[in-house]
């Protein structure tokens, strides 16, 4: 399966949103902390926001950016895997 040109356009620059996304994560931590209220009260919280949080957009950013660089609705279907196994890890907590 193949994405088309505006497909993959727009995947591609969500996956570069996604990446200046984890890049936030682990140099801006302050700024996370206001917007997102996530608090690394140590050193292990924060090598947490930064490995977890930071590694899951990382890896949704370079997935996206591979389906839009090959047309590939395989790498767009295994980003869509990256989402839903946090959206689980989100409703799991809720109760």
């Amino acid at each position: 399966m193949t994405l088309s040109r505006i497909w993959a356009g727009l995947v591609g620059i969500v996956g570069l949103l996604s990446i200046l996304t984890a890049f936030q994560h682990w140099f801006d931590l302050n700024s996370i902390e206001l917007q997102r209220g996530i608090v690394g009260n140590s050193v292990a919280g924060k090598a947490n926001i930064r490995a977890d949080v930071g590694g899951i957009f990382l890896a949704i950013g370079i997935f996206m950016l591979l389906a839009s660089w090959k047309r590939s609705a395989h790498w767009a279907l295994a980003t869509l895997l990256l989402i839903l196994s946090a959206l689980t890890g989100r409703l799991l907590s809720l109760s």
